[in-house]
């Protein structure tokens, strides 16, 4: 799916995690499919209702996830979606880390090769300034800042977007909220005289 540079910060926020929730049902039916013993269930439905009480869990109980770290209910979302970026090749693997974490309480499998997993993590000092840097290139570019009517309305759709991955996702749409520098522009400029028309999303 391409991206659709009219959308704003927020508008951006629903669109990714319908596209991650796409993906995560595409998972789950291969394995409902193809995987024997598949940690998701039966098809899509079963694979939301089954990460929905994951996700309850860890927010009570983080799962140990080795080096003194925890996986918790925000981890377990952005985990899973950086497994679903592998595509297809992300699909045994992350089978076999949701079933280390269902079924062992293991959140070692699946928070492998990730960062700042749990709470702690990332309330630290950050170990580079990358994370600064997003946010203040990404609130440089973006003159959106919304008040709290909009705000809450946006989490709400957010949330409603993606029954897996909106909750975790929802929380973008206060990025730049109370930035204290002006934006460049809600959305890219992506017209220009004379150009042809520029490639939509699909």
């Amino acid at each position: 799916m391409s991206v659709d540079p009219t959308e704003d910060l927020n508008e951006e926020q629903v669109s990714q995690v319908k596209a991650v929730q796409a993906a995560f049902d595409r998972f789950a039916a291969h394995c409902a499919a193809r995987i024997r013993h598949c940690p998701t269930g039966d098809g899509p439905e079963e694979a939301a209702r089954r990460m929905a009480r994951l996700a309850d869990r860890l927010e009570k109980t983080p799962a140990p996830a080795g080096g003194g770290r925890n996986l918790d209910a925000d981890d377990l979302a952005y985990t899973v979606s950086d497994q679903l970026d592998l595509g297809t090749d992300g699909w045994s693997p992350l089978a076999r880390a949701l079933t280390a974490l269902i079924d062992h309480n293991d959140g070692g499998p699946l928070s492998k090769g990730a960062d700042d997993i749990g709470s702690a993590d990332r309330a630290a000092t950050p170990s580079d300034s990358s994370r600064a840097a997003q946010i203040a290139i990404t609130c440089a570019d973006s003159s959106l800042r919304p008040g709290f009517e909009r705000l809450d309305r946006d989490e709400a759709r957010t949330k409603a977007a993606s029954p897996v991955f909106g909750a975790a996702w929802s929380t973008g749409v206060y990025l730049c909220y109370d930035w204290p520098f002006d934006g460049e522009r809600a959305t890219p400029q992506v017209n220009a005289d004379g150009a042809a028309p520029v490639l939509g999303p699909v």
